[in-house]
């Protein structure tokens, strides 16, 4: 940003790109209070460049009725002259770039032509790295040497702090498919992943950092040992965070691994805000299933399996933590059936587990948390994390569920990656085998978030389910749903993980007894 500024003698510079599956633009911006907004599509001048493709040059930002003057009221500043061009590859407009107040009153074709210039160059070089770098823009390691306007739009500003540049997630930049970059892996095992999507969040905002034994518990850890019932919604943001923090120091993670309370912290504040505002795939469910892989872990692998270590219990609980960070709340069929970039990217196998467990890494790097783990070590947890991440997608359950049970069955000791992965599969689940009251309530969110994707599909010309209203579901609806998907999927994981692990056992009274409720509620057809 630096250079487009200095070139064109400007107040701003700003980069929009395009994010097609949220018909949205994506800022980043030297105002480190725009950074990191996201609009609609068709809104303002950038929205216009993109639909139109064509350059906007304006004299006087309040008399063009194309200009939305609510970033000026809501930063103070005054918006007078704009320059934008359009970012073209593949014949799309991918992005814009935009400078705003120029210094000596007017922009004029020479400054087009210099800011068409330096498009042209952002296009070929930047932003086909924008999905691999944008999680991490403080760590010029992880960038190419792509020469000064590469570094100048992520070196920022004196006005830009680290966390300036918030773009948001590139997973559904709508670039053509040759500017999507492979990710690229480093010699500790990192991968710097793709951008996690940080629009502006009301439910899970971001708190001051605060050591978790110097803080004051929501949930006494006694509660957090031994009750699996715990509700997360009744808990304030600042108060996930501690429980979060709380369930990594009591695993003595902290001490053995010398990790620093504020750096966890930090690191737990920034997969909150990487988490997006799903009705049920958000921090909330992340910190659910931290919870529930917690549990499973203190209960023990059994007379099996050797018990895990310190190491593979820190693994197990960063996966859970990130097992479903920057989800867009739609499933894998329809990012594959809609032709998403991440789809693409990913080859259609396992799309969003993919996606999850490279934010994961991009967050651990980007907070250095493994920094005190040698080299080694940091391949057993990348190795660990990537096989439970990845174990979570539910086309591998039928899989899981046969594997636990014919190794049962042969009494065949799991090697530690199955046990992490089982663990934090069951923990993905956990919320059928709570007591029902907290139970339904997560059930009504998976209801609300597939009827979201089911209009999605509708505007889309795609295959979608009828939609029903979040409000008009009764119990009886919620029971028929859950009844199914109790029988036919948790049923059977939990049944065959129980064969090993304590807890896994402990769980099957309140499932037989959610079963129950289910069936009281909606009674299976005579015969």
């Amino acid at each position: 940003m630096v250079s487009v500024m200095a070139g064109l003698e400007c107040d701003r510079a700003s980069l929009f790109v395009v994010d097609e599956i949220r018909s949205q633009l994506c800022l980043v911006s030297t105002d480190k209070d725009a950074t990191g907004m996201r609009i609609p599509l068709g809104s303002g001048i950038a929205g216009a460049v993109v639909t139109t493709g064509e350059q906007v040059l304006i004299d006087e930002a309040y008399s063009d009725p194309r200009f939305d003057s609510s970033t000026d009221r809501r930063s103070g500043f005054a918006t007078k002259t704009i320059l934008a061009i359009p970012l073209v590859r593949s014949n799309r407009v991918v992005g814009v770039l935009q400078a705003l107040n120029q210094h000596q009153g007017k922009f004029d074709a020479q400054h087009a032509e210099l800011l068409a210039a330096i498009g042209l160059q952002v296009s070929a070089e930047l932003l086909p790295e924008l999905l691999a770098c944008l999680i991490n823009p403080d760590d010029t390691a992880a960038m190419p040497a792509r020469g000064s306007v590469f570094a100048d739009f992520f070196a920022g500003s004196d006005d830009v702090d680290a966390d300036g540049y918030s773009l948001g997630a590139l997973s559904s930049v709508g670039a053509a498919e040759d500017t999507i970059a492979p990710l690229s892996h480093d010699s500790d095992g990192s991968s710097p992943g793709w951008k996690p999507r940080q629009q502006r969040q009301p439910s899970w905002i971001a708190v001051p950092v605060q050591s978790p034994s110097s803080a004051v518990q929501p949930v006494s850890i006694e509660k957090l040992r031994s009750d699996w019932n715990l509700d997360v919604f009744a808990l304030s943001p600042h108060e996930q965070h501690c429980v979060a923090a709380m369930i990594f120091e009591d695993t003595g993670s902290l001490t053995k691994f010398n990790i620093p309370a504020d750096l966890l912290s930090r690191f737990i504040q920034s997969m909150s805000t990487s988490y997006n505002d799903n009705p049920y795939h958000n921090f909330p469910h992340a910190l659910m299933v931290t919870h529930a892989s917690f549990l499973l872990a203190r209960a023990g692998t059994g007379d099996r399996c050797p018990p895990l270590t310190r190491l593979q219990i820190f693994a197990l609980l960063i996966a859970a933590l990130g097992h479903d960070v920057d989800h867009p709340g739609v499933n894998n069929a329809f990012l594959v059936s809609s032709s998403s970039p991440l789809a693409i990217c990913y080859n259609d196998k396992s799309v969003l587990e993919n996606h999850h467990a490279a934010t994961t890494f991009s967050l651990l790097r980007q907070h250095d948390l493994l920094q005190a783990f040698v080299l080694e070590q940091r391949r057993e947890i990348r190795k660990l994390i990537i096989a439970a991440i990845l174990g979570t997608d539910m086309a591998h359950h039928h899989a899981m569920v046969r594997d636990l049970t014919e190794s049962a069955a042969s009494d065949r000791e799991l090697e530690a990656t199955e046990v992490v992965a089982t663990f934090l599969h069951l923990a993905d689940l956990s919320n059928c085998v709570v007591d029902w009251e907290l139970s339904k309530t997560w059930a009504a969110r998976v209801c609300e978030e597939g009827n979201a994707q089911a209009e999605r599909e509708r505007e889309m010309g795609l295959a979608a389910p009828p939609v029903v209203k979040p409000e008009d579901f009764s119990d009886v609806d919620l029971a028929q749903r859950q009844l199914v998907f109790l029988n036919k999927w948790v049923g059977p994981l939990v049944n065959a993980a129980a064969l090993y692990f304590p807890g896994a056992s402990s769980r099957i009274e309140v499932l037989e007894a959610n079963q129950a409720i289910c069936v009281e509620l909606f009674p299976p057809p005579p015969g």
